[in-house]
């Protein structure tokens, strides 16, 4: 199964969980059960995710909250970040996003098994 998302970071330097990001995309149509929206698994097999805006950095941390996590990895406008696991590993619920600029856009393409 495959799953596509365009979201919004809104607020710079802050780090949005992407579970969180996911969720907030539906706005109230959001169904944790998923009786009336199609399933989007929490754990997946290959994660992919693109900055959509040109001259801004995006951010990839697993620990926000550490002090001594600087920014975590660091992808440009247009670039893509690649996850894959050979099964269903990658934790959603553990991706944390931030960016230098508000407004930033990212494209996240999600697969599971």
């Amino acid at each position: 199964m495959t799953r596509d998302f365009t979201l919004t970071l809104t607020a710079g330097n802050t780090w949005y969980s992407l579970w969180d990001l996911i969720k907030e995309s539906f706005g109230e149509l959001w169904d944790a059960t998923f009786s009336n929206l199609p399933y989007i698994p929490s754990l997946v097999s290959s994660l992919k995710v693109q900055n959509l805006t040109p001259g801004v950095h995006v951010f990839r941390t697993e620990t926000p909250d550490d002090p001594y996590v600087q920014k975590g990895f660091d992808f440009v406008g247009y670039a893509w970040d690649l996850d894959e696991a050979p099964s269903n590993w990658i934790d959603l619920k553990s991706k944390y996003y931030s960016t230098d600029a508000a407004g930033s856009k990212i494209n996240v393409s999600i697969i599971a098994n």
